[in-house]
């Protein structure tokens, strides 16, 4: 979570960037077994942020996709 004011390194950016505002959407797919196991799990992430380096102010968008899946059960 990046906060207004605070400094980030910012993909492509050479420069420390000073975050201004920016937002994000999260939407997340959780499949279950029948018997509760969680089996995967996918996130996708739309976010854009506004950021300044120097006296250049810029806006970023970002796009991120992940996914989990169990390949195994531990035994009990």
């Amino acid at each position: 979570q990046a906060l207004a004011g605070q400094p980030v390194h910012v993909y492509d950016v050479p420069y420390i960037s000073t975050v201004a505002d920016g937002a994000a959407v999260v939407h997340h797919t959780m499949h279950l077994t029948t018997t509760g196991t969680i089996q995967d799990v996918t996130s996708a992430v739309q976010a854009w942020f506004r950021g300044k380096v120097l006296n250049e102010v810029f806006t970023q968008k970002i796009t991120s996709t992940t996914s989990w899946k169990l390949t195994g059960q531990y035994q009990w």
